[in-house]
C-alpha cells in the first residue's frame, strides 16, 4: 500500500486529522443515510426477483459500511508494516526540539 517509510508516516499524521475534518463528517453522515436506505430495502422490500438481488443488496450495504472504516484500516496497515522503536514514537521529534 505505501512505497516508503514516509509515506506510511505521513498516513498516519494526516489521516487522524481527515477523521476530524467538517468533510469526512459529512461523508459519514451520507455513508449512514445511504446504509439506513439500503437497510430499509432489505426489510421493506416484497419484490426482489432472486434471493441474488437480495445479496446484491446485501454485499452493496456492506461495502457502503466498509468505506467509513477505510481511514481506520489503512491507519492499521501503516502501523503494522512500520519498524519498532524504542519508545513507541512514530513522528520525528527531533526536529521540533
Amino acid at each position: 500500500m505505501f512505497d516508503n517509510e514516509a509515506e506510511k508516516i505521513e498516513a498516519l499524521k494526516a489521516l487522524p486529522e481527515l477523521l476530524k475534518h467538517p468533510g469526512w463528517k459529512f461523508i459519514e453522515r451520507a455513508i449512514d443515510a445511504d446504509v439506513a436506505a439500503l437497510e430499509s430495502i432489505l426489510r421493506e422490500r416484497k419484490d426482489f426477483t432472486d434471493l441474488q438481488e437480495v445479496y446484491k443488496t446485501q454485499d452493496l450495504r456492506d461495502a457502503t459500511q466498509a468505506f467509513k472504516s477505510l481511514p481506520d484500516k489503512i491507519m492499521a496497515a501503516a502501523k503494522d508494516e512500520l519498524p519498532d522503536t524504542e519508545d513507541g514514537e512514530i513522528y520525528d521529534t527531533a526536529a521540533g526540539a
